[in-house]
């Protein structure tokens, strides 16, 4: 018999008298409760604990007490509406209420698990702040998923949707310089700097953007326009700076490269940096950027992200009034990297095969980008990837 029916047949007999509106809770519960055993015993725990959230023993008969005693008072109200049997509420945190990947809705209602010694367990519905893992010394998947949640929240106009899921004190502005957008973020001990990214890099792939210049901020040479854009940012952004407190930098796009220029400047000025992270970052600056660069950066790519490639290690451009001049572009950063399954650490070799991959994949398509690099660019794609390499979840009894 279906779990559907086997539920509409307990109802029927409690409509009829056979069975008490306890005894209807014990026997629904236990019903829910053997149904997801048999679904963790087909799918194994570590399948079910994706597709559900939790073990088995973590799910199974969780019954909204409203809404399920509102399906039957319409027709009993005598009985479900009557005094009820006294009980004591044992109320837990769900430590599952927000997992990586999953959106968490606000105002999500509490679960009761009513149990037949007369105990109500009150699982708590609450949307939590993501856990930054800001103490780690080195690489963190904690730290890479929280910062592109950061980097997705830098494409909003409000940042209110998102204070609660990212621990931001409720009134935190984003920040507007002309055409290019940031924020400074207080995170407890720590802030972050973020940058947002941009639809479109035909702006920035111009010959007049791409041209290297000297900028005594920086090491070396680098790219032009990404250049300019934090220079017309910086003196704004530095007033929001707190002094004394370590500053995490991200961005995605264009704002990874404006992320990967802050961290230089910021240690110039004397300002603790732990790590820059980025996603889908371009290449910013030659091969005296790249000897000179001193903060800890951690460039993630995702698969055929088109991005990650431009502008191109060699470029041959035209600059007035000059002529021909070559310019030699290089990542800076540890290389931190997703293959097409979501997987993260293909590490060089596999980057050095995508390289050759993706430029003859352009001149195959005479320039143009194919549907996939397009779509791997998407922070949206970033998150996933990354999540999916998280743990699954603890969960609590």
């Amino acid at each position: 018999m279906a779990l559907h029916q086997e539920q509409a047949a307990l109802v029927e007999r409690f409509q009829k008298g056979d069975l008490s509106a306890e005894a209807l809770f014990d026997a629904s519960n236990s019903l829910i409760t053997d149904t997801f055993k048999k679904c963790e015993d087909v799918l194994g725990t570590e399948d079910f604990r994706k597709l559900f959230g939790g073990a088995s023993d973590d799910l199974g008969g969780l019954v909204d007490r409203d809404a399920f005693f509102g399906s039957v008072a319409k027709k009993t109200p005598a009985i479900c509406n009557g005094p009820q049997q006294s009980r004591s509420e044992v109320v837990l945190t769900d430590k599952d209420a927000h997992r990586p990947g999953v959106p968490m809705a606000e105002g999500v209602p509490d679960r009761r698990q009513f149990r037949s010694d007369g105990t109500i367990i009150v699982r708590k519905r609450t949307l939590m702040a993501l856990d930054n893992d800001f103490t780690a010394s080195d690489f963190s998947l904690k730290t890479a998923y929280y910062l592109a949640k950061v980097s997705e929240a830098a494409y909003r106009s409000d940042l209110s949707g998102v204070v609660v899921e990212l621990g931001f004190p409720p009134e935190t502005p984003v920040l507007m310089f002309g055409e290019y957008f940031g924020f400074v973020a207080d995170v407890g001990g720590a802030v972050v700097l973020a940058f947002r990214g941009t639809d479109s890099f035909d702006n920035w792939l111009a010959d007049a953007n791409v041209a290297q210049v000297s900028d005594r901020a920086y090491p070396g040479k680098v790219h032009r326009g990404f250049a300019v854009a934090l220079g017309l940012m910086w003196p704004g952004l530095k007033e929001r700076l707190p002094a004394g407190r370590p500053v995490w930098v991200t961005g995605h796009s264009l704002g990874g490269a404006l992320a990967t220029l802050a961290g230089v400047r910021l240690l110039a000025d004397g300002y603790d940096v732990p790590a820059v992270y980025t996603f889908g970052c371009p290449r910013v600056g030659d091969l005296d950027f790249y000897a000179g660069y001193r903060p800890v950066n951690y460039r993630v790519v995702n698969n055929d992200d088109l991005v990650a490639h431009i502008p191109l290690e060699t470029m041959i451009l035209a600059v007035r009034p000059v002529g021909l001049r070559q310019f030699t572009y290089k990542h800076v950063g540890t290389l931190e990297y997703l293959d097409r399954h979501g997987k993260l650490g293909g590490g060089m070799s596999g980057w050095d095969a995508k390289k050759d991959f993706i430029l003859t994949g352009l001149a195959r398509a005479g320039g143009t980008p194919w549907p996939r690099a397009v779509e791997d660019h998407r922070i949206a794609n970033y998150i996933t990837a990354i999540g999916s390499n998280l743990p699954p979840p603890e969960t609590t009894a």
